[in-house]
C-alpha cells in the first residue's frame, strides 16, 4: 500500500502526530497497467504472463530446488579440499524433458 497523503494533527498539550491515509492495495503490475507508460499490447502480454503463473507449482518448484541444494554433500570438517578440482568435475543438469546437459566448469588459472 502506498501513502496517499499525510496530515499533521496537533492537539493542545500533545506533541504533533502524523496521520497517514493509504491508497488501495494493488500489485506493481496493476499500478503499471493503470498508467500510459506501456502500450496496450505490452499490457496484454504482461497480463497473459501473470495468468500463466501457477503460484502452487512455482512454490513447489522452489522447494524442490532448495531440497536438492540441501541434499548436496557438504564440506567435511577437518578435510581440506582443492576448490579448483571440485569445480572441474562435470555437473549433470536436467534440461527439458529428460534430456540432460553436463556442465564442465573450468578452473580459474589467472586473475586479471
Amino acid at each position: 500500500m502506498r501513502v496517499k497523503e499525510k496530515i499533521i494533527v496537533s492537539r493542545d498539550g500533545q506533541s504533533p502526530r502524523v496521520k497517514r491515509h493509504y491508497d488501495q492495495a494493488r500489485t506493481p503490475l496493476d499500478r503499471l497497467c493503470e498508467t500510459n507508460a506501456i502500450s496496450q499490447e505490452q499490457k496484454e502480454e504482461l497480463l497473459a504472463l501473470r495468468d500463466q503463473v501457477n503460484p502452487r507449482k512455482l512454490r513447489q518448484a522452489i522447494y524442490d530446488q532448495i531440497d536438492y541444494i540441501v541434499s548436496l554433500p557438504g564440506a567435511k570438517p577437518g578435510v581440506t579440499e582443492d576448490v579448483y578440482q571440485t569445480l572441474s568435475q562435470p555437473i549433470p543438469i536436467l534440461k527439458g524433458e529428460g534430456a540432460s546437459v553436463t556442465l564442465l566448469l573450468e578452473p580459474i588459472t589467472s586473475f586479471r
